[in-house]
């Protein structure tokens, strides 16, 4: 019973003015499931079907089986024949969803609508780094539902909402979760590219493209990087979405058509020294932009430009946000010696 109530006292806390401290259990807790609910509904009036018939792309397999194994389940890296799932941001007629529904030579598309009405899409642009793609309907005789956008990024331990219409269009789904991370980039296990929003709600073929909403039933991303091949398998219970900040980056470029590929990757050439408790770079790559900047093995990193760094990872990630070409200066210790080193960051070689 005390873990009911710590549950309910924070539940109060995420959702203020709906589950007050004084309120018995069962009533805090019908007040959260009922802001759930709102939320969903609000979400589902734009949330659509689309039916894609395409040759779609099969991407390679790895040379080195990952978890989540096929080899008991001959279909498990097959798309299914299915509904996937995308929704309305404008009266206009634009539809959002991933690129993964539409990766390949797309024969056509049929847009399905809440209201049962349906029509054909076309589509428009796609950013395969941010896994979206643009589709366009002819709004006439359409009731469009707009969807509303966030005006602030979830924090990490915000509830979301993961939306679609699949299989069965005319009811939507949902799962719910909450976000463990806002800027995540895994370029070599997920194949994300750029930042994303990683969260618990599990995800699936269905609702890729689907918008990922707030307690208010506002867009905060869109359902992205899933993909046919994975380490973690589908549903995993980690799921991720292209925050609605960076779709805002590229909305007119989708709109207009415009194709954008995955972008060169920024390569500094270091790799870590094993069983250190500091940050100490262990090996240096020949020709990369460590070696030509005067990196050596043994520097221990401390900073690089204005960010501290408290381990590997600190490290990493901030070169992954970086662009090609892009200076960074890093800040190392060599013996007794506190160093200044400015290195131009290259290309990751064998960019997938």
């Amino acid at each position: 019973m005390n873990r009911i109530y710590a549950f309910l006292a924070a539940c109060a806390v995420a959702l203020p003015g709906m589950a007050r401290a004084e309120d018995s259990p069962e009533t805090a807790w019908q007040k959260v499931q009922e802001a759930f609910a709102t939320a969903i509904e609000s979400g589902h009036k734009s949330t659509v079907a689309l039916d894609v018939k395409a040759d779609f792309r099969v991407p390679p397999k790895p040379a080195v089986p990952e978890m989540g194994n096929d080899a008991s389940n001959p279909n498990y890296t097959k798309r299914p024949k299915s509904l996937t799932s995308g929704f309305v941001i404008d009266t206009e007629g634009h539809i959002l969803t991933s690129y993964f529904n539409v990766d390949g030579k797309v024969k056509s598309i049929k847009v399905l609508f809440p209201d049962g009405k349906s029509a054909d899409g076309k589509l428009l642009g796609v950013d395969e780094s941010k896994d979206l793609a643009m589709i366009k309907v002819d709004p006439e005789g359409l009731h469009l539902h707009a969807i509303e956008w966030a005006e602030k990024q979830p924090e990490v331990g915000a509830f979301v909402m993961a939306l679609g219409r699949s299989p069965e269009p005319a009811s939507g789904t949902a799962t719910r979760g909450i976000v463990s991370a806002v800027d995540r980039i895994d370029q070599a296990f997920n194949a994300i590219w750029e930042q994303s929003i990683q969260f618990d709600a599990k995800t699936n073929y269905g609702n890729s493209g689907g918008p990922v909403v707030d307690l208010n039933g506002k867009l905060v991303g869109v359902v992205a990087h899933v993909r046919l091949i994975s380490p973690w398998g589908q549903n995993s219970g980690i799921s991720f979405a292209t925050p609605n900040w960076k779709i805002k980056e590229v909305l007119e470029k989708l709109k207009a058509g415009e194709r954008l590929g995955k972008p060169k990757l920024p390569f500094l050439g270091v790799g870590p020294k094993e069983n250190s408790t500091l940050v100490v770079i262990g090996t240096i790559q020949p020709a990369s932009a460590a070696e030509k900047a005067g990196l050596m093995p043994g520097d221990v990193v401390r900073q690089i430009d204005q960010v501290k760094v408290g381990d590997w990872g600190d490290f990493t990630n901030y070169i992954k946000k970086k662009k090609v070409g892009e200076k960074v200066m890093i800040k190392v210790t060599r013996g007794e010696e506190d160093l200044d080193i400015e290195a131009t960051l290259g290309e990751r070689p064998s960019n997938p």
